[in-house]
């Protein structure tokens, strides 16, 4: 309401500022979990008046999209890191548009995100990610929807079990039978 979104179409829907009508166009990668996120989205738009629309394909199509900049709105994103620069480098300017997809440049956010880069030391690091948080924060170029945890349980006779990137680690381990009790 504040930034013009205020005037509504007879369905109760939204209008941009200029009276047109308003879609929001999320693009997804196909799969089972994706049906789930568009009902939950669709649900939660609809409450505060907003029509959506999805673009639903492969992940390597998506991806091509969005290197080239065609996309509205799109629900993925970066993790893995302990330091939170993988969350941090998706807005950093001098990262390729397979990284920083919304092309967000700020300098002040540049700025903190090479003086992060080059921290010697934690609380140098910290004070830079708290930067690039609070300018993220204002101008909102990406907005965090959720963050998959994941929890690995092993036991003592378990060898050579390193947390990986992909989900099929589980080919690398062995089990000593000396060690199992």
């Amino acid at each position: 309401d504040r930034v013009g979104y205020d005037k509504r179409d007879p369905d109760g829907f939204r209008k941009a500022p200029d009276g047109s009508r308003l879609t929001l166009t999320l693009s997804l990668r196909t799969g089972g979990v994706m049906r789930e996120v568009q009902t939950l989205w669709k649900k939660n738009m609809e409450a505060i008046g907003l029509r959506t629309a999805f673009n639903v394909a492969p992940f390597q199509d998506i991806i091509k999209d969005l290197e080239k900049g065609k996309f509205q709105m799109y629900q993925g994103g970066f993790g893995g890191s302990p330091s939170g620069y993988n969350e941090h480098a998706q807005l950093h300017g001098r990262q390729p548009q397979r990284v920083n997809a919304v092309q967000f440049a700020n300098a002040d956010y540049d700025r903190a995100a090479e003086a992060f880069l080059k921290s010697a030391s934690d609380e140098e690091q910290i004070a830079a990610a708290r930067t690039m948080s609070g300018i993220a924060r204002t101008y909102m170029p990406l907005m965090p929807v959720y963050f998959r945890l994941e929890s690995n349980y092993v036991q003592p006779w378990l060898e050579g079990f390193r947390p990986g990137v992909f989900s099929s680690y589980w080919k690398y381990l062995d089990v000593d039978p000396a060690r199992r009790k």
